[in-house]
């Protein structure tokens, strides 16, 4: 088997969401397009591909795409915990997503 051309961490693609959206002004949308035809060329590998998948589709439903990449690739995770924002976890639970987000006290 050829080795792929092209190997893409998951972390690039969640630095590239910064830079696209950041200085480029991409909207969630466009954001969600530039990587599903990433992960749709065949002679390039996304680490952590179905965690990308997933975060991609929390994304569009509203979640920041950092928070849902990093929710995404907590799935085996009994709870996650976030310090810095309600909304993530009050978005997260209306979705039912898991595991579930959990704000320390």
């Amino acid at each position: 088997m050829e080795s792929p051309s092209l190997y893409v961490p998951m972390t690039v693609v969640l630095e590239l969401e910064w830079v696209l959206r950041a200085f480029y002004r991409f909207e969630a949308a466009d954001f969600i397009r530039v990587v599903r035809h990433l992960l749709g060329l065949s002679h390039v590998v996304v680490g952590g591909r179905e965690h990308v998948e997933t975060a991609l589709d929390w994304h569009h439903e509203g979640l920041d795409f950092a928070d849902a990449l990093h929710l995404a690739a907590s799935a085996h995770c009994k709870e996650f915990l976030s310090f810095d924002d309600r909304r993530f976890a009050h978005r997260a639970e209306r979705l039912a997503l898991s595991p579930p987000v959990v704000i320390p006290r």
